[in-house]
């Protein structure tokens, strides 16, 4: 009994020591960077993060920087140039190693230097990069600002949030919401079950939407063309002289707010016992004589810009 006692006592003192030990282990710190000698042919960064949180910097510095922790599942990390390519990378033994990481890093490179990510689970963060950006994520959420170029972000079931962003962008998702502000250039948005909205300056806008809701309101554009099966899509925008607006939903309502004072050929169309509605004109939908179809057709001013609406069962409405 005297040797029980005395094995349980050291028992006690040990847990909280192994307990320590554990969260030691737990992470490995990270704080190195290649400077501007390794960087001389250097174009691009590519990086591979599969796990864990990153935020990506771009800085007027000639290196890059790595600093951060790792979660004592990884099991390599490769940080190098090679072939005018900096890689940065973790590798795991266990291929099919999965769910929660404390791998937390913040990686600042050139802000010059072509940029692509990819990921599984944990958010990005990226900004401040002057020469196109691609990140690729599974679960993860991603935050773009201040990006320019050539610009993809796209995230399965994560939500993408950007703002500032300035060039060929495209924003992609499955079942995450897309929420965009302040955009330029030309643009992409698609989801499938994630709502999409944008304040944009982008003078040609392309949206596709499944069952998500599409709200938009944009400044002077050129062309912008939407489709949805069931979303409901609300757009408020100045349509520039020569502009085009094409809509089209299966069950969506759809509703158009256009500037004051708007010249263009209108068409809508509903093919199966949708509504059209007419704010800007008195002109009224024509119901065909045989059949579910009905049309909307008439014209503002010297009808120099053009709007495309077309509905199976939902509600059309330009106003």
């Amino acid at each position: 009994m005297k040797h029980l006692t005395k094995f349980m006592s050291i028992a006690l003192v040990m847990i909280p020591a192994l307990t320590f030990s554990q969260l030691l282990w737990a992470k490995q710190q990270i704080d190195t960077t290649l400077t501007s000698d390794n960087l001389t042919s250097a174009t691009n960064v590519t990086i591979e993060i599969r796990m864990g949180e990153v935020t990506i910097v771009g800085w007027d510095k000639n290196e890059v920087h790595v600093e951060g922790e790792l979660d004592n599942n990884v099991d390599e990390f490769i940080f190098k140039e090679e072939n005018g390519q900096v890689i940065i990378k973790t590798k795991y033994e266990n291929s099919r190693h999965s769910g929660h990481s404390d791998t937390d890093l913040t990686i600042k490179i050139p802000k010059n230097l072509r940029t692509g990510f990819d990921g599984v689970s944990g958010d990005v963060v990226v900004k401040n990069l002057r020469n196109n950006a691609r990140i690729n994520t599974v679960s993860g959420d991603i935050k773009a600002s201040e990006l320019n170029g050539n610009i993809e972000l796209s995230s399965v079931s994560g939500s993408i949030k950007s703002n500032n962003l300035d060039g060929k962008i495209s924003l992609s998702g499955v079942s995450g919401d897309i929420d965009d502000s302040a955009s330029q250039g030309r643009l992409e948005l698609r989801a499938v079950s994630g709502e999409i909205s944008s304040k944009s300056s982008a003078s040609q806008v392309f949206v596709e939407s499944v069952s998500g809701d599409v709200v938009l309101a944009l400044g002077q554009t050129e062309e912008i063309r939407v489709s949805t099966v069931s979303g409901e899509v609300n757009m408020a925008l100045t349509l520039n002289k020569n502009g085009v607006v094409k809509v089209n939903t299966v069950s969506g309502d759809s509703v158009v707010d256009l500037q004051k004072g708007i010249e263009a050929d209108f068409r809508l169309n509903a093919s199966a016992g949708g509504r059209l509605v007419n704010k800007l004109t008195s002109d009224k939908a024509k119901r065909a004589k045989y059949g579910p179809n009905s049309k909307l057709i008439f014209q503002t001013g010297d009808a120099n810009a053009s709007i495309s609406m077309n509905t199976v069962s939902g509600e059309l409405v330009v106003k």
